[in-house]
């Protein structure tokens, strides 16, 4: 009992004391349509593709993947390994993932495997929690939910940290390497890993506890950046933060105040507005996913109300992206049939199926299963879009990363399947 009341009291007092920032002037989302770079590969763009390889791990447990661009034809894919979420031992792991349509660019002697396949290179360790200590001069009990992204020259990788307890009382740390460096360790050039503290985000005034991160950042105009994140303890809440060109905070933003809805993932329709899908956290009392619009009106980013999808959802991951103006979302299908089944003793795995949705201008309509896992899982999707392809990474029944890929056309086939709705009310 004396626990629970100690960690209600603590979530009382990170809460009330979290930061609010002057409010950033001129926002608007980076143009869409020119977020990726068109590039020409040896596949007919005419000709729907859709492909999938996987990154085997090196450890136990291997777990919510991430995945950013080093340049147009190789992505870095990092995730968390070791004996079990939440261990000690747990590091975080990366491979560079090459496209089967770029693999014949690179060296056969260093990336092995078949030349009309995707290619990855071997897994190495970015981060260990002693490093992350020996940085931040903080304690560090263990490490999760790493998140990549490139800016520039250079990578970023975010992730969460406790000192004590579980992760509602972890914090959010951010590092950084050059993607040449990043190269260079992949090809053994250098023998230590180039990632190097550069921020600890203050969120809170006082014990600056419980935020995490999941989800993808979205790049704003002045090279800003919108980052997604929430707060752990008591009602959980979702979180935007805007980071100026520095990576330091200039705006904090609750996009919504109902409890339960975590993990916010953005996706911008154009330079002025948005949509924002979150994971359900209070899943037994309602599975549905909330979905939520968003625009920029004189520089100021302001959202609807939340809605209610057809889709539920039972506290598991989602990813958005947007290819070529075909807004999509990669998520855990749940038939309405499971859904009444639930209970909270007998619950059962609701993450063993990973589906595409195409958004119809109001909700987001299932066009395809990715992945089937009966017995086990495909979750915790990430994405990345470049040029005239989707990259999906997720976890594969802890085992392994998977990775699909996938192009504009295939898109546009699906896309036969959607009706156009009517679109919902404007913030």
């Amino acid at each position: 009992m004396r626990h629970i009341v100690f960690y209600v009291l603590l979530a009382i007092v990170a809460f009330g004391g979290m930061l609010y920032y002057t409010v950033t002037k001129d926002l608007h989302f980076e143009d869409v349509s020119a977020s990726g770079t068109k590039v020409v590969t040896k596949l007919e763009k005419s000709k729907s593709y859709i492909n999938v390889s996987y990154i085997k791990g090196t450890t136990h447990v291997v777990h919510s993947p991430s995945i950013s661009r080093l340049d147009n034809s190789s992505y870095l894919v990092g995730f968390f390994g070791g004996s079990r979420e939440g261990g000690k031992d747990v590091k975080i792991y990366a491979s560079i993932f090459y496209p089967k349509q770029y693999s014949y660019h690179i060296d056969k002697s260093l990336y092995s495997s078949d030349a009309n396949s995707d290619r990855h290179s071997k897994v190495l360790p970015i981060l260990d929690r002693m490093t992350l200590r020996l940085e931040s001069k903080h304690y560090i009990a263990k490490l999760g939910n790493p998140v990549l992204f490139t800016k520039g020259d250079m990578v970023y990788l975010s992730v969460v940290a406790p000192s004590f307890g579980g992760w509602g009382t972890a914090r959010i740390y951010l590092l950084s390497a050059s993607i040449s460096d990043i190269k260079d360790y992949f090809e053994g050039k250098i023998h230590k890993s180039p990632f190097r503290l550069v921020n600890h985000f203050l969120l809170s005034s006082f014990f600056n506890l419980s935020h995490l991160v999941r989800t993808s950042p979205v790049e704003l105009d002045s090279n800003r950046t919108l980052f997604p994140l929430y707060f752990e303890m008591g009602r959980k809440l979702p979180l935007l933060a805007v980071l100026d060109f520095k990576l330091n905070i200039s705006e904090l933003l609750r996009p919504t105040m109902i409890p339960y809805l975590l993990q916010p993932s953005v996706v911008p329709f154009d330079k002025y507005s948005c949509i924002v899908a979150y994971r359900n956290g209070s899943h037994v009392a309602n599975p549905k996913l909330y979905l939520q619009t968003c625009q920029t009106h004189n520089g100021t980013l302001s959202f609807g109300v939340p809605y209610e999808s057809a889709i539920n959802n039972f506290d598991s991951s989602i990813a958005l992206f947007n290819l070529n103006h075909i807004v999509a979302m990669v998520y855990n299908e749940v038939d309405n049939a499971d859904a009444s089944k639930l209970s909270t003793s007998a619950e059962k795995n609701m993450r063993a199926t990973l589906s595409l949705a195409l958004f119809d201008g109001k909700d987001f309509v299932k066009v395809d299963t990715l992945a089937y896992r009966p017995k086990g899982h495909a979750s915790y999707p990430s994405t990345i879009t470049n040029g005239d392809y989707v990259y999906i990474v997720f976890n594969d029944s802890d085992k392994s990363i998977g990775v699909i890929s996938m192009n504009t056309k295939y898109l546009q086939d699906k896309e036969k399947l959607v009706s156009p709705a009517p679109a919902p009310p404007s913030p």
